[in-house]
């Protein structure tokens, strides 16, 4: 079997915006953490990951987003935060 392109597994614009928009909140999150000058930066994170995940929520519920939708959307924003919280607190 001949392994298929990457054309073929590429992300819908939304999709690709959602990704985006994640990657881009959590580099700036991780980055205001480090430069916090806290002793831990991981308890930096906690609140910062719970309140992202909370707005995201609640722009989901009132943007009417479908939680099974088939391309990202807020909702898994959300549960992507809520995870990285919940593994930080397992860390910490």
């Amino acid at each position: 079997m001949r392994p298929q392109s990457s054309a073929g597994r590429s992300l819908d614009p939304y999709s690709s915006h959602t990704l985006r928009r994640f990657v881009i909140l959590l580099a700036f999150m991780t980055l205001w953490a480090v430069l916090s000058r806290a002793p831990d930066p991981l308890q930096v994170l906690l609140p910062m990951t719970s309140v992202v995940a909370a707005m995201d929520s609640v722009i989901a519920v009132l943007r009417r987003d479908r939680f099974n939708a088939a391309v990202l959307n807020h909702w898994d924003s959300a549960i992507a935060f809520f995870g990285l919280n919940c593994l930080i607190r397992g860390l910490a």
